[in-house]
């Protein structure tokens, strides 16, 4: 017994198409995680999943949309939103601030030097697009610029990093040097 059984047909990569609600071109019938597709994560699954059972219990719901990848390799690479190719497309006036982790006080008391932060950023209103990382913990530290990149107004901008203390010496300390960069490149 298959899909087919119930009227479900996957696409060649195995996949099921989905609405912005889970729901599949059945009615009555949910998917999520890896048979959807990207980003086939455990993290986006587990939230795809809470989702949908709230839009059938008719709670509060939202789409899984913006979710944060990360690739668990020595260094760690890590990212959420929107890239640098993907503004360019959409021609959208970003700028990139970053800070390379061999200049933080962190990196060099661990020696995990290898890394930086990069974030991109709208170079009118500083509105956070982006969060891309590589190295120590970027996994880890990217659901920072994640949590951030969901406020709004100011509370989603570079000011918020310079404006915000950072435990020092830190990995996160990353961002306020990054935003110090960004600010710099606009100003």
């Amino acid at each position: 017994m298959g899909l087919e059984t119930i009227g479900l047909e996957a696409n060649g990569r195995g996949q099921l198409k989905v609405d912005d609600h889970y729901w599949t071109e059945v009615s009555n019938v949910y998917a999520v995680g890896d048979v959807i597709g990207w980003p086939s994560l455990a993290s986006a699954a587990y939230d795809q999943g809470k989702n949908a059972s709230d839009d059938l219990l008719e709670e509060a719901f939202r789409f899984v949309d913006d979710v944060p990848t990360g690739i668990y390799t020595i260094p760690e690479i890590s990212s959420v939103g929107r890239t640098e190719r993907e503004l360019a497309e959409a021609r959208v006036p970003y700028e990139v601030a970053q800070a390379f982790f061999k200049d933080t006080a962190r990196a060099q008391i661990t020696g995990d030097t290898v890394g930086m932060l990069k974030i991109l950023f709208h170079q009118d209103s500083l509105e956070i697009l982006g969060i891309h990382c590589f190295g120590d913990q970027a996994s880890e530290i990217v659901h920072i610029g994640q949590a951030v990149m969901q406020q709004q107004g100011e509370a989603n901008t570079l000011k918020y990093f310079i404006n915000t203390t950072f435990n020092y010496p830190t990995k996160a300390g990353a961002y306020r040097v990054a935003a110090q960069n960004g600010m710099n490149r606009v100003f």
